[in-house]
Order: structure tokens, then sequence, then C-alpha cells
């Protein structure tokens, strides 16, 4: 079989493309993904519960849930939020104090308009005594 010559084979699809009847041309693409593949979890070991192996699977479980309990990434993110949660505590008080302080302050602000606006005569009196 005889490949073409590239130069040729470019030129004719220029010209094809170029054509005033040529449609829209599309070139066949095969994308090739690969797909993950997840690890078998290991064969867990299973041991029967008899007469004679109930105390030290008993003691294999209890063993175990203290291992869990104390190095486990459960405990130790849940100790984490824990302090986090007592940090955000003492911000929260922080922010609602300042939150009050600063309502304190517009409701002043506001008493402060209102008796400016009441006793507006008596700021244009000054001001037409100092004018003349």
């Amino acid at each position: 079989m005889k490949v073409p010559n590239m130069n040729k084979l470019n030129l004719n699809l220029a010209r094809a493309a170029a054509a005033p009847s040529a449609g829209v041309w599309s070139v066949p693409v095969r994308a090739n993904i690969r797909r993950v593949r997840l690890p078998a979890p290991a064969p867990s070991l299973r041991v029967p519960a008899t007469r004679e192996n109930r105390e030290r699977l008993r003691a294999l479980r209890d063993a175990e849930s203290l291992a869990w309990t104390l190095s486990s990434p459960t405990a130790v993110l849940r100790a984490e939020v824990q302090n986090t949660l007592a940090g955000q505590r003492t911000e929260s008080w922080v922010f609602t104090a300042v939150g009050m302080i600063a309502g304190v302050t517009l409701i002043l602000a506001a008493a402060s308009a209102l008796d400016f606006v009441s006793n507006w005569r008596y700021f244009v009196s000054l001001v037409q005594s100092f004018l003349g």
C-alpha cells in the first residue's frame, strides 16, 4: 500500500476547505481516556466467636477501640474542632460587644440629630445674630 505524500494531502485538504461548495468537514478523533481503578481492599481476618476464644476476642475489641479513640483521625479532628470552637466563642463575645457599642452609638446619634432638628430655630437665630 502506498502512503500518500503529506504535503500533497495537506494541499488537497486546504483546497477542499477553501472550495465554495465545501461543507463543514471534520476529522474523526478518538480520545484515549484511562479509567482510574480503585485498589481492592485487603481481605479481613475473621475469627469465629466460640467459648474458647471469647475472652481473647473481647480483649482484642477493647484494645482496638482504645487505639481508635486515642489516635484516630476522627479523635484528633474532634479535638481540633473543639479548640477552634472555643476560640470562636471568645471572638463571638468580642464581636457582640462591639456590635452593641455600635448600636448604642447609632441610637445616641439619632437622638442627637432629632434634638438638633427640634431646636433648629435656636440655631437659625444664633446664625442670624452673628450675621447681623
